[in-house]
């Protein structure tokens, strides 16, 4: 059933816990049983998070967790329409010996959640009293991990497209200083450069790049520009000024990442 309803045949727990089942392996036949989803509402005019919290969540001080769960930047411009996730909640009764950790693990399957747990139940350690009553929100995690393996997985796809963006813009910048058309002289520039027989191109190469990143720092390209200098000026042994000014582009592209837009 945990398999059919969760897609997991470890959340078990779930069920059990709802239903007040101790051997998951002997279910009376003819019992109904209680299935608890995740939920989803709509805002309404003159909904607060406070509000939704204590209505679902038993109380207003886990609107935060609502925050948190459903990514909202403003809380206090809650748009009426909005959908917003809201989590189950399962009654835990503290055994002996048991603590947050052990209570993360057994309804989350990890122990990085004991944090989360903690703070949803307003807790400070994770020590627990034998009969205590903790609060465990079922939320899906393993739906909001994948999503975040997700973002990173693009992230890096991005670093490196830029990666090879700049290697091509770097070889081009080669190519147009020494106002020649074919990428195999630039390469044999570049093989006698790492041999050390014409030191001055790679100054000349180094110039070149830095004047195209900061091109494309004018031009808006912030991310690629420092991608380009990281990968083409600080590997190499360029001439101090060179260096310098390519710190300095870098911190204008620096500064206008973290600008607001």
């Amino acid at each position: 059933m945990a398999l059919v309803h969760y897609g997991n045949p470890k959340k078990y727990v779930y069920l059990m816990q709802v239903n007040g089942i101790s051997d998951p392996d002997r279910l009376p036949s003819g019992r109904t049983l209680r299935i608890p989803t995740v939920g989803r509402y709509r805002v309404k005019k003159g909904d607060t998070l406070g509000k939704i919290a204590a209505r679902f969540l038993r109380s207003s001080k886990r609107a935060d967790f609502l925050t948190w769960l459903n990514r909202i930047k403003d809380p206090a411009r809650l748009e009426p329409g909005t959908v917003i996730t809201i989590p189950f909640l399962i009654r835990h009764r503290a055994q002996q010996g048991q603590t947050m950790v052990d209570v993360a693990r057994r309804y989350y399957f990890t122990s990085r959640s004991t944090g989360l747990l903690r703070r949803f139940n307003g807790r400070k350690t994770n020590a627990l009293r034998e009969g205590e009553i903790i609060w465990v929100p079922i939320f899906d995690p393993d739906a909001f991990h994948e999503k975040v393996l997700k973002r990173r997985k693009a992230f890096e796809k991005r670093q490196k497209k830029l990666k090879e963006q700049a290697r091509h813009i770097a070889k081009r910048a080669v190519v147009d200083r020494n106002g020649s058309g074919s990428s195999n002289a630039a390469n044999d520039r570049d093989s006698k450069v790492k041999n050390g027989a014409e030191p001055g191109n790679k100054r000349s190469r180094a110039a070149s790049v830095i004047e195209r990143a900061f091109k494309l720092y004018r031009e808006g390209e912030y991310q690629l520009a420092l991608a380009i200098l990281k990968e083409h000026v600080e590997r190499q042994d360029v001439k101090p000024a060179e260096e310098a000014r390519a710190r300095e582009i870098m911190a204008y592209c620096l500064v206008a990442l973290d600008r607001p837009r």
